[in-house]
């Protein structure tokens, strides 16, 4: 087969593939604990998960004889485990892990040691009256106070020894409360100090009555029982379910619940858990909760981008949830973070109804596991188990090469949509739930469009900054239309801007008021189509490369390209080698800028229509649909660049419950 014929059969598989892996369901939501496991316990809180060194899942919560939570005196709350072997599909019967006749037990916490293999669980101990006649409990360490334990298996779950209390170890003797998770720990293995990596930490609160705050406890023995320790507190801000992630500057990234019933509050530190930084508030409007934080993706480890996510109830009505509101339990969701942590966006709705407590884990295939509370009546509380993937929460398979998308498709707090952007859109423009249309597109499209009506204008910050000061080539499109029919004589220009952090454009594409399509960048004049070039009611398809270079080189300079293909007329090719380019722009300009911020501007007396909005590292990736291969391959080897996972994952989801 020739080169030229395996691109085309390549791209054929890719158009075909794509659209039908266009998926937008979970795969399967369960039953995972209920009433029918433990009919004298039928109260299911503090959802864990676990996904073991066999690849079995491991799922914990507390068992509870009463609705009230622990320590009220009106029932007990015990310890529970269920085991899953395919994935999270069907579970084994359940496992009462720890209980007793007179204290409860709460605050299930999991970490693995992936050296050793081993498993070990956390859990409190709180006397069943501490909250009974208005008292609180004892300081010290004595009977009525909490107290620490932990266990270990050395065999994924299957057995567990004998539940050590170390409550000296973590516990200071003037604290009333103190709790790990729930949560699941994670192994440090991005430290700057090398003796560091390997460490086992689980993020955890205490209180004294008056003050709550966060810490750590931690491990450097590989679980040794006695070798936990704990870190310095956090004391800018009263906090206290938290969950954990390393960053992949070996930075660990705290999110912690408000004991306020304000915005949740975020720490960073920098020495391995041992100290904190200043709290953070986080933007999201989420209910007062204890929620999930895990890492699914790195680049340092050969992934396409960084991601965590973030899993907590979306509110009802969903996007509107409050800081203050404990009663906005409602619709669990997912969200996602391409910036390490610093802003969340692209919320998808994993359940419907009431969502309470949720723990999320990445499966050995790639695809994400999320416990999470389903039901909270006076007479059961439920947890349900749910199993989806990548493309569910990022809308469509999308090429490595792709840094940017937004289809302005999302039903959630569309201003935070999109993949792979930092931060929300800000801006008023208006939203539209039609899309564009565009004869023979080569990708997948989202419903929606942003319509930017008489000087409206959008921005939004790049998770995946562009540096004009490396030797480089960029390229963003966008589907752009105006169906104006009022429109004015002037003022009828649109533009699209690659701005630095202090607001200064580097490089711009757009319309002028006289209907020709232009490019622009600092130091030259624009570059533009003869006047009258652009027509209304027709959707143009808009392709721009800018090609960079350092500064440091003699006589290079960056320079901007326009490509433009009006729907119905103009086919997309495969790739931009010989293609002729609508406009060029000058050279002359040797720009250092870091682009960091994309903005959009519609003139003053117009509404233009903006679509499709992709920014990448290939021509395919943003235009083409095209993949890039290099020699001929197998059929095996071609499907596996288009998607030949894509389609296991595809016949393995329908076989559902």
């Amino acid at each position: 087969m020739k080169m030229q014929h395996v691109i085309h059969f390549v791209c054929a598989v890719l158009l075909l593939i794509a659209p039908a892996s266009f998926a937008q369901a979970v795969n399967y939501d369960v039953p995972l604990f209920n009433s029918a496991d433990l009919p004298n316990r039928p109260f299911f809180r503090a959802p864990v998960l676990l996904s073991a060194p066999d690849g079995s899942l491991l799922a914990f919560g507390e068992a509870r004889e009463k609705i009230d939570d622990p320590g009220r005196g009106d029932g007990l709350s015990d310890i529970i485990m269920k085991m899953s072997l395919d994935g999270g599909q069907t579970w084994s019967t359940i496992r009462t892990l720890y209980s007793s006749a007179t204290n409860d037990y709460t605050q299930p916490t999991v970490v693995l040691d992936s050296s050793t293999r081993k498993i070990f669980l956390h859990f409190e101990e709180t006397p069943n009256l501490f909250l009974s006649n208005g008292t609180f409990i004892s300081k010290g360490n004595g009977s009525n106070t909490f107290h620490h334990y932990v266990m270990q298996s050395d065999d994924n779950g299957q057995t567990w020894s004998t539940a050590q209390v170390i409550t000296t170890q973590l516990k200071d003797a003037n604290w009333d409360v103190f709790a790990l998770g729930p949560t699941t720990g994670i192994q440090l293995k991005w430290q700057t100090d090398p003796a560091l990596n390997g460490r086992l930490i689980i993020p955890g609160f205490r209180s004294d009555g008056s003050m709550a705050a966060n810490l750590v406890v931690y491990n450097d023995a590989h679980g040794a029982t006695a070798s936990w320790q704990r870190g310095m507190e956090v004391t800018s801000a009263q906090t206290n379910e938290v969950d954990l992630v390393e960053l992949t500057n070996g930075n660990l990234l705290m999110n912690a619940r408000s004991d306020q019933n304000g915005p949740r509050q975020q720490y960073l530190s920098t020495d391995g858990g041992q100290t904190w930084g200043i709290a953070q508030a986080l933007d999201l409007p989420v209910t007062p909760i204890d929620a999930s934080l895990i890492r699914y993706s790195a680049k340092r480890q050969g992934d396409d981008r960084d991601r965590l996510l973030f899993s907590t109830p979306l509110g009802d009505p969903m996007g509107q949830s409050s800081g203050a509101n404990y009663n906005d339990r409602y619709n669990i969701g997912v969200w996602t973070s391409y910036d390490e942590g610093k802003t969340y966006i692209n919320p998808r709705q994993i359940a419907a109804g009431w969502g309470g407590y949720s723990a999320m884990q990445k499966l050995p295939d790639g695809s994400i596991g999320i416990m999470y509370e389903s039901s909270y009546s006076t007479d059961k509380a439920d947890i349900r188990y749910a199993n989806f993937d990548l493309l569910f929460l990022e809308g469509q398979q999308h090429q490595a090469q792709l840094t940017h998308y937004d289809g302005f498709g999302n039903t959630i707090d569309r201003m935070r949509g999109g993949m792979g952007w930092s931060g929300k859109w800000y801006g008023d423009p208006t939203v539209n739930p039609t899309g564009l249309s565009f004869a023979d597109f080569r990708f997948p499209t989202e419903p929606g469009r942003f319509d930017l009506v008489n000087g409206a204008s959008v921005e939004r910050e790049l998770a995946t900054k562009i540096d004009l000061n490396q030797n480089a080539t960029t390229y963003f499109s966008l589907l752009l239309s105006n169906t104006d029919p009022s429109v004015g004589p002037t003022n009828n220009n649109f533009v699209l801007e690659l701005r630095d952090s202090s607001e200064t454009s580097h490089a711009a594409i757009g319309v002028s008021s006289a209907w020709q399509f232009l490019v622009a960048q600092p130091g030259n004049s624009s570059q533009g189509t003869p006047p009258g070039t652009v027509q209304r009611n027709q959707t143009y398809f808009l392709v721009a490369k800018i090609v960079s270079t350092d500064d440091q080189t003699s006589g290079n300079y960056d320079q901007i390209f326009l490509k433009v293909f009006q729907s119905g007329v103009d086919l997309i090719p495969d790739n931009d080698d010989t293609m002729p380019w609508t406009v060029v722009g000058l050279t002359g300009e040797n720009s250092n800028g870091l682009i960091d911020r994309i903005a959009m501007i519609g003139g003053l007396e117009t509404i233009w229509s903006i679509d499709e909005l992709r920014i990448g590292t290939t021509w395919g990736a943003v235009a083409s649909n095209l993949a890039v291969v290099p020699e001929p391959a197998s059929l095996a080897t071609l499907l596996g660049v288009a998607g030949l996972s894509l389609l296991a994952r595809r016949q393995h989801s329908t076989v559902r419950p």
